[in-house]
């Protein structure tokens, strides 16, 4: 009984702050709230009820309600949805060309005959490292065509080298992959697909020796250029 009523309770505090946050887009113009550490912003827009009930109203605005430290916010910061709630490519036309760079790590992590067959050039698929740098460059030019909202780039120079972690037993082949372009988006999506597609196919060239190897983390290292947001440091960021 006693956790029922909890439940209840908490309930009814969170559909409190939903009305105190669909109260603010309503009334407001324009408010901001740093959402993070690193001051992302929240934006909260006027919404248009000519058209359109109370009730239909509340419940969009619902759709779109994130919690950070116990308030509610309206999220309208993302922007690759149109004004019907569908997906949409963002226009990129206005922003300048800019040198922009982007740099993303994976990782595969393979057991001591994997280690030691590519060290020595016995896998029977071939030059593992070779095939898997040609994949990752032939996959970044490709992002495009992966990733739904992503832009076609003209990408200026694409990057990917390899290092070897050994520690207690365990091999892990380190993947790091930089792309570089001159233009109005960046690049990191394009780095990042290049990285894992890359430790994909070091799987591909060497499952039939084990299949539990295990990729990952994947994540994006640094990123430059551009006007509308930041330049971003892994390191600085953690």
């Amino acid at each position: 009984m006693g956790n029922g009523k909890k439940q209840n309770g908490g309930s009814v505090r969170r559909k409190e702050r939903e009305n105190e946050a669909i109260s603010s887009v309503v009334k407001s113009s324009c408010r901001q709230e740093a959402t993070t550490k690193h001051e992302l912003t929240t934006i909260l827009h006027p919404l248009d009820i000519r058209f359109r009930s109370m009730s239909t109203l509340y419940t969009d605005i619902r759709k779109k309600i994130v919690y950070h430290n116990g308030e509610a916010f309206i999220v309208s910061k993302f922007t690759h949805f149109n004004e019907q709630g569908r997906a949409k490519m963002v226009d990129v036309s206005h922003k300048p060309e800019t040198v922009r760079t982007a740099a993303a790590c994976s990782s595969i992590q393979v057991n001591e005959e994997i280690y030691e067959a590519i060290q020595n050039d016995r896998i029977q698929k071939g030059d593992v490292l070779a095939v898997a740098q040609v994949a990752g460059i032939m996959a970044a030019k490709k992002t495009w065509d992966i990733i739904p909202m992503c832009h076609p780039i003209p990408i200026k120079g694409i990057d990917i080298s390899f290092s070897w972690e050994t520690y207690n037993e365990k091999f892990t082949l380190k993947i790091l992959a930089k792309v570089k372009t001159v233009g109005n988006t960046g690049v990191e999506m394009e780095a990042l697909t290049a990285a894992s597609v890359a430790a994909l196919t070091v799987y591909d060239m060497c499952k039939a020796v084990d299949k539990g190897m295990v990729i990952g983390p994947t994540y994006l290292l640094e990123k430059t250029g551009g006007v509308s947001s930041p330049d971003y440091n892994r390191d600085h960021h953690s």
